[in-house]
């Protein structure tokens, strides 16, 4: 890219950075040999990509298939659990994404999931689409249950058309809190509990709204970056990731573990 490009580009983000300051950043990252400079050009250096690359690969390989695995929440034994606790529904799902990418490498077949909401798809797309392309790339299931049907809740199950994904919102009342969410893989339980004044805006934002749509979309995101409590476990129980995943046998054609 041109530097008088990516300068304009980067203001967009940082309307005071100036030219000074993009020169002498550049002579920086040229050194360390991450950038290639000529005739007021900017590439990514070959030497440095590859090294990104074999770096990358060897992070997946340590986090997805690792004999010793660097995240705490892997060394969980049976009946073990971890807590978390994060400042927005946003940042709580970064995390989140990140360990539901590792456990679902781990998982042997199937992956359940309930979201009162399925707003992730919306307001977090890439992020979410990714971590399900991923599963039916690798052909495991995914199985979505949603515990409310307002009309974009309906119109969402576009996103879930693959043929190892299965998508369902219902009207039932699956759980007692409205704030409340669960993924399964094989023993593995994550739980969330979103903070409950984000919730009720995010239930406003279904009841409201009946298309999705550029403005809805930033409206959701906006919701999703309130500050408020919000905690997420991570947990190793056996018997009770069997008993949670029969819960979703009305709904989907599964082979639930007895």
């Amino acid at each position: 890219m041109g530097t008088t490009d990516l300068l304009s580009q980067i203001k967009e983000v940082r309307p005071t950075t100036t030219k000074q300051a993009l020169y002498q950043t550049l002579r920086k990252l040229k050194k360390e040999e991450v950038v290639v400079l000529r005739s007021k050009l900017v590439s990514l250096s070959h030497i440095w990509i590859n090294k990104m690359s074999e770096y990358f690969s060897g992070a997946q390989g340590s986090y997805g298939s690792s004999t010793e695995p660097s995240e705490d929440f892997l060394k969980l034994e049976d009946g073990e659990k971890i807590s978390y606790t994060f400042k927005s529904p946003e940042h709580t799902d970064m995390f989140w994404g990140h360990a539901f990418g590792i456990l679902s490498n781990r998982v042997s077949k199937s992956i359940f999931i309930y979201n009162p909401h399925e707003w992730f798809i919306v307001a977090r797309e890439e992020s979410e689409k990714h971590l399900f392309q991923e599963i039916v790339k690798k052909d495991k299931e995914l199985n979505v249950l949603v515990g409310n049907r307002d009309d974009i809740d309906k119109e969402q199950g576009i996103w879930f058309s693959e043929n190892n994904i299965q998508y369902f919102a219902t009207v039932d009342k699956i759980f007692d809190k409205r704030n409340y969410y669960l993924n399964i893989f094989d023993d593995f339980i994550i739980e969330a509990w979103l903070d409950e004044k984000t919730t009720q805006e995010i239930d406003k934002f279904y009841k409201e709204e009946n298309t999705l749509n550029e403005s809805s979309k930033q409206r959701l995101i906006s919701v999703i970056s309130n500050k408020g409590k919000n905690k997420l476990t991570i947990s190793r129980n056996a018997r009770r990731s069997a008993k949670l995943k029969n819960i979703f046998k009305k709904y989907f054609l599964i082979k639930v573990e007895k």
